[in-house]
Order: C-alpha cells, then sequence, then structure tokens
C-alpha cells in the first residue's frame, strides 16, 4: 500500500507539473509580412494575448531524419502569430487560440468596414461571395515550451496546406493603422477583465458574421450579434421590444428616418427565414443595415467602457 502511495503521489505531482507547462500555437494567417515591423500593429495584437511569431527560434529536431526541408516548409511567405497558455488540455487552448484569433481579426475588420457599408474590393453581385472580410488562417502548429513541434513528421501535411494562401487585400494599414491600437488603448488600460473578455467574444462573432460568403448567413449572424449585445444588457428583454430599442440606437447616431423605418420589415424577413424557411428576401441593403447596427453597438460599448462595471451598466446610458 505504501508503494501504491508513493507511486500515485509521483503521478499527481507529474500531472500538476503539466499545469506549468506552455504550449505555443502558431497561427498561419493570410497578413502581409510587412506588417511585421509595424509598432502600431504590434501593440494591437497584444489587446488580444498574441504576438508575431519568429520561426527562426524554433528547433527541428526531426529535421536530419527527413527528405525535405522541414524548416522552410514551416516558415510562411505571410505574417505567422503566436498565442501561447499554461496547461495539459492541448485541445482547450486550441480553441482559445480560436477566439483569440478571430477577435482580433474582427477587430481589425470592424476598424476597416465600420460603417463603410459591404462595399468590398470584389463583384460580389457575380460571384455570389458576399465577405466583408478576406482575413484567414488555414492552419495551427503546436510546439511545446521548448520551440520543438509536436509530432513533426505528422504536420507536414499541415505546412504544405498552410503556405497556399492568398494575401489579403483588406489589410490597408497607411490610413487605418492609426486607429487600430488607439481605439481600444483606453479600454485596455481600464483593466476590466470580464468585460474586455465579452468585448473581445463580440469581436469574435463580428468577424465570423463578415466571413460568410451567403448573404443570408451573414445577415443572420449579424442581426444575432447585435440581438445578444442588446439582450446581455437588458436581460430577460422579451423579443417586442427589441426592434424599439435598435430603432433608438440608429436614432441616437443620427442615421436617416428611411433607415430606421425600414427596421420592423428587416425583422419580418429575418423571421420568414429563421421560421418559415422562406429564402430570396434578404438584400445587401438589408446585410448592410444589420451589419452597421452591430457596428454601432460595439462602438457604444467602447464609447462608456469607462464609466461601468458590468454590461447590465450599460442600460443606463442606452
Amino acid at each position: 500500500m505504501d508503494n501504491f502511495l508513493q507511486e500515485l503521489n509521483n503521478l499527481i505531482l507529474e500531472y500538476k507539473k503539466m499545469d506549468e507547462e506552455i504550449i505555443n500555437i502558431i497561427i498561419y494567417t493570410n497578413i502581409p509580412k510587412k506588417l511585421e515591423e509595424n509598432n502600431k500593429f504590434r501593440d494591437a495584437l497584444k489587446y488580444f494575448n498574441l504576438s508575431i511569431f519568429d520561426y527562426s527560434e524554433y528547433n527541428f529536431e526531426n529535421e536530419e531524419d527527413c527528405d525535405y526541408d522541414i524548416k522552410n516548409k514551416f516558415n510562411s511567405k505571410f505574417l505567422m502569430l503566436k498565442y501561447s497558455k499554461r496547461g495539459k488540455d492541448y485541445e482547450y487552448i486550441k480553441n482559445n487560440t480560436f477566439n483569440k484569433i478571430y477577435s482580433f481579426f474582427g477587430y481589425v475588420t470592424y476598424i476597416h468596414k465600420y460603417k463603410n457599408g459591404t462595399e468590398k474590393f470584389h463583384i460580389n453581385e457575380i460571384t455570389l461571395d458576399n465577405k466583408i472580410t478576406d482575413l484567414k488562417i488555414n492552419a495551427l502548429i503546436a510546439t511545446d515550451s521548448n520551440n520543438n513541434i509536436f509530432d513533426i513528421i505528422h504536420q507536414q501535411d499541415v505546412m504544405d496546406t498552410a503556405i497556399k494562401l492568398d494575401k489579403s487585400k483588406i489589410i490597408k494599414f497607411d490610413n487605418q493603422m492609426k486607429l487600430v491600437p488607439t481605439l481600444l488603448e483606453d479600454v485596455y488600460k481600464i483593466n476590466n477583465n470580464i468585460l474586455f473578455d465579452q468585448l473581445k467574444d463580440y469581436f469574435s462573432l463580428y468577424y465570423i458574421s463578415s466571413l460568410e460568403s451567403s448573404i443570408e448567413n451573414s445577415f443572420l449572424k449579424f442581426w444575432s450579434l447585435s440581438e445578444r449585445i442588446i439582450k446581455d444588457i437588458h436581460v430577460g428583454m422579451a423579443d417586442k421590444l427589441l426592434v424599439k430599442y435598435m430603432e433608438k440606437i440608429l436614432q441616437m447616431y443620427n442615421y436617416p428616418k428611411k433607415i430606421i423605418q425600414r427596421l420592423k420589415f428587416i425583422k419580418s424577413k429575418r423571421n420568414d427565414l429563421v421560421h418559415e424557411n422562406i429564402h430570396g428576401e434578404i438584400t445587401q441593403s438589408d446585410q448592410s443595415i444589420v451589419k452597421i447596427l452591430s457596428e454601432i453597438l460595439i462602438g457604444f460599448l467602447i464609447d462608456y467602457y469607462g464609466e461601468v462595471n458590468n454590461l447590465q451598466d450599460y442600460a443606463n446610458f442606452m
């Protein structure tokens, strides 16, 4: 029994030690590499616990045993980001990584597309591609605390896929870059982690809505994002009051009556799509209005961030 308890104790200590190990998740993006030297871009990353990854710092233990240049394949012609966290559950940390990168992509898209309607860099009427953002990732590589890649032989297919990306055209930071770090700078300094995490969740949902190629799916997701923000503030709000609050929000930001009056009609279209499965009625104008509504709500959260302790406190301002 003594031997058994001693072995069990050793296992528990070893398991607890794993909590102290750092797992790095390397993220392949399609962001131009020239931003690596942009200090404002680096500042923006810190809000989302991300950093720029330097592949030259990493070890490649099995490189001599392989027929290909692993280090070269591991590199990307685009910017690679890194998220690090202590823990033993790789799947949990990987999910955290998705949340971080989607929030960051949502933030960057928000900066570039706020109040800009749904104009894009391609002819979506012909391609039926209604994406608002083209930021994307297509691979994650995990390493341990010693910068060794987990199971590098198994990862070669991931690496081959990861380098096949088209450069993002949304990233034009010459002018907008001035806004990227400053928009959340004051929010970051206030150090309300719970509220900041909620705000980052909304940026993540904004990105997911912007990435949808289907105009109906994008419309529904932007609508759901706006509805969620309002109902997170006004817990238990009845659906019949929702449009009323949406109208007041657009009115507060001086949007024209013709847009405000469309909300009831848009809500009817949304119900037909969700409950009656009626397709083909959502227009780009509908998508644009609910997109702008969600942007206004996120902006509203940022504007009054320093005056509240939690989401429900926003109700006083609304």
